[in-house]
């Protein structure tokens, strides 16, 4: 007897090509069906009604992509996660109703970060977010094409951690790079480089005359922390998470040392050169 399935799908972004499937490049979704091919649990996309909550873009992290799929076999998490590649893995699971859609969910959550090496009026950026809470039209902060620019950002907040910038956006739904520019704003007002009348005017694309170009920051800070539904709770598996936070710290302790390599080779070339 088919049942329906959602699970929680975290995975590292940087050797991806994005989220979606494209031909002869390695995304998560391709892995993923590949994974699910392979273990039996669905013979294809169309009669397992595969569908996902989203398509991260090439470089973007997850903690709490979500994909759903109908199937009579009976699986457990880390068999299926044997059948994946180590820098993504599945870390929760939910017996869902034969029509949930996983792409309808009531919250995102995605949190950028960056390294805070430079000065920013932060008190001035905490005000400007306040305005992005609500319902605007974001078209200025996504594609011109968009056909529905309108979307409704539950809450903005933004701090400063181990002098690393952190940005937590929710909301129900976001526009392609939209997250991303909103970041890039914010950090045009910290930097004094863009005011907070100009911001109101952004969420009014008729306005003619406005020519503020918004290049969205790198893909590599950027992370889905979280998708939400009413009345849905997902068992997480602690061996996954595990397995999948030991990969994590394995390439943490590595980017770490090279970090301290290039400072150690910087503070040289600053300081000593002259006298060496």
């Amino acid at each position: 007897m088919m049942k329906r399935f959602a699970l929680k799908i975290a995975y590292l972004g940087t050797d991806f090509h994005g989220f979606q499937r494209q031909p002869e490049l390695r995304t998560v979704e391709g892995e993923l069906i590949k994974a699910f091919k392979k273990s039996g649990v669905i013979r294809d996309t169309k009669t397992s009604e595969f569908s996902i909550a989203g398509r991260t873009d090439r470089g973007v992290h997850a903690l709490g992509n979500v994909v759903a799929f109908n199937t009579d076999y009976k699986f457990r998490i880390n068999y299926l996660n044997s059948f994946l590649p180590d820098d993504m893995r599945i870390i929760a699971i939910s017996k869902v109703l034969k029509d949930f859609n996983p792409r309808f969910a009531i919250q995102r959550h995605y949190r950028y970060l960056m390294p805070l090496n430079f000065e920013v009026d932060l008190e001035l950026m905490k005000k400007a977010s306040t305005k992005f809470e609500g319902t605007h039209n974001f078209q200025n902060f996504s594609k011109k094409s968009e056909r529905n620019p309108t979307r409704k950002i539950n809450r903005l907040e933004i701090s400063i951690n181990n002098n690393f910038l952190e940005i937590d956006v929710y909301g129900e739904s976001f526009l392609w790079n939209m997250v991303r520019k909103i970041v890039t704003v914010l950090l045009m007002i910290g930097r004094n480089q863009l005011s907070l009348l100009e911001l109101n005017k952004l969420f009014n694309p008729s306005l003619r005359g406005l020519r503020i170009n918004i290049q969205p920051v790198p893909a590599q800070g950027l992370t889905l922390m979280n998708v939400e539904y009413h009345n849905l709770d997902f068992e997480y598996d602690d061996y996954a998470r595990e397995k999948f936070f030991k990969f994590l710290n394995k390439k943490y302790l590595y980017h770490y040392s090279l970090v301290l390599a290039e400072q150690n080779m910087m503070d040289f070339l600053k300081n000593h050169i002259k006298n060496y």
